[in-house]
């Protein structure tokens, strides 16, 4: 039996649905309807799973959970939660948590004395506390760093994390924790990993500081377990606190001895760990990643809403707009040149397909901007290269890989740029600053989460190559 045969057998035994009667419905013989109901074989289409609801008479949340179990069968219980999640983490994608905390209401007052060998914390009230003040504490220091090793998603820390490091330029952070050593999603239909990167994502929204995410593999449910104490540790210039993941007990150290000790134990544990996103500090850097991803062999996906226009750009145009390149303009040229190049030939070889948007489209056309490149560095495009552009991209969209969601898709409205192929892959979104923010995917698992699931769209996500090109040449007029 399949998740499909179980809740379909039901219906049909509840409503006292005669198989026959179903099937001759349905346009298929009535030892294949009986195959569909013991599992033995699957619906052959959406199209038979909405007949059989139609003739089941269901409710719309009953053909909802029908639909639901059908793709389940036919992907696989994991891979369905998976891409779902990664469908809701495109489409409600945030940077930046809706309420701060008030971590500096809390004052624990840590002059405790000096060279201390450890002072136990117990309750959970108490442990929150003591941590937003070690966090507070440091950030009046020169210099300062903040060493972790505990869960993204323990209680709001994150997000205290970026109310500090919103003002504190030269604070380090760097943050090492678990991810999910399975491909299983957990009890609550998540992928775990998926959840970690949510968690650390706004630190690079509004945050001036440097933040550093790295990551080791585990079973995840083993390490939260509630024995595994003093599994969590943070460490700064000044204090050290190691704690239980359920935050029950703790010992808080300043003496210098137990802090290097500490300091040490981090760095051997660093250096087992692998990054899990890493930043491209510059549009020098971000282009330098770009142009060393192997496009031209690799097959890939790019999602924003307003397409990739760079591949159907002359080569004239970036000396002709880019104008706030205020050192090394030469190179960077010549790199921006490269990257048109590179996937110009991509676009053509169709080796990378391109999802945009309407709503996409009707801002490059208002503003003559492109995500790619800050708009610090580049004045917008005149008016008749807007024209020039979007005729090539009605040409692009017949020949060359590029397609429009319809605006009824829910990843259709979201604000995040993704660019992945099979081994290496980026996400880029607008910061507080308005300059855009590069992040490398570097965790396989994240990477593959994000392709698969662009992979995964069907043909009913896109309008057809006419229904584009009618669009755009209307939106052109």
């Amino acid at each position: 039996m399949t998740p499909f045969s179980d809740l379909l057998s039901a219906h049909v035994k509840a409503k006292n649905i005669k198989t026959f009667s179903l099937a001759q419905y349905c346009g298929m013989d009535r030892s294949n309807m009986y195959k569909i109901l013991n599992g033995k074989r699957n619906p052959s289409s959406i199209h038979m799973v909405q007949s059989i609801a139609d003739f089941l008479r269901l409710t719309p949340l009953e053909r909802y959970d029908l639909l639901e179990a059908y793709q389940i069968t036919i992907t696989g219980y994991d891979t369905y939660y998976r891409r779902k999640h990664v469908q809701d983490f495109i489409t409600y994608f945030s940077h930046r948590p809706d309420n701060f905390p008030e971590m500096l209401s809390y004052n624990m007052n840590l002059n405790f004395p000096a060279q201390s060998n450890g002072i136990l914390i117990s309750g959970k009230a108490k442990l929150k506390h003591v941590i937003y003040d070690i966090f507070a504490t440091e950030t009046g220091t020169e210099n300062g760093f903040i060493r972790l090793f505990f869960q993204p998603d323990t209680e709001e820390f994150m997000d205290v994390l970026m109310y500090i490091g919103k003002a504190e330029k030269t604070l380090q952070i760097e943050h090492l924790f678990c991810m999910t050593n399975s491909d299983k999603i957990l009890s609550d239909k998540y992928d775990y990993n998926l959840i970690c990167l949510q968690k650390i994502i706004p630190m690079y929204y509004n945050c001036v500081c440097s933040y550093t995410p790295y990551c080791y593999y585990d079973n995840i449910l083993s390490h939260n377990n509630i024995f595994n104490l003093f599994s969590s540790m943070i460490i700064t210039s000044r204090h050290a606190f190691v704690f239980s993941p359920q935050l029950q007990y703790g010992f808080l150290f300043n003496h210098p001895d137990i802090l290097l000790k500490l300091q040490d134990i981090f760095e051997e544990l660093k250096s087992n760990a692998s990054l899990v996103i890493r930043k491209q500090e510059s549009f020098y850097t971000q282009f330098e990643f770009f142009n060393n991803i192997d496009i031209a062999n690799q097959p890939g996906y790019s999602f924003q809403q307003e397409p990739c226009l760079i591949p159907l750009m002359p080569l004239s145009f970036p000396e002709k707009y880019l104008t706030g390149v205020t050192s090394g303009q030469e190179h960077f040229l010549a790199m921006v040149k490269q990257y048109i190049s590179k996937h110009a030939a991509a676009s053509h070889a169709k080796t990378t397909q391109y999802f945009f948007s309407e709503s996409g489209i009707q801002y490059f056309l208002e503003s003559g901007r492109i995500s790619e490149l800050p708009p610090s560095i580049y004045r917008p495009m005149e008016y008749d290269d807007r024209a020039f552009m979007m005729q090539n991209l009605i040409h692009a969209c017949h020949t060359q890989g590029y397609r429009m969601l319809k605006p009824h898709v829910p990843i259709a409205a979201s604000t995040l740029d993704i660019y992945v192929t099979s081994q290496k892959g980026y996400l880029m979104f607008i910061a507080a600053d308005g300059k855009p923010v590069c992040l490398d995917l570097t965790e396989p698992g994240l990477l593959h989460a994000f392709y698969d699931y662009l992979g995964s769209l069907t043909d009913n996500m896109f309008y057809t190559e006419d229904e584009t090109d009618q669009i755009l040449k209307n939106l052109l007029d």
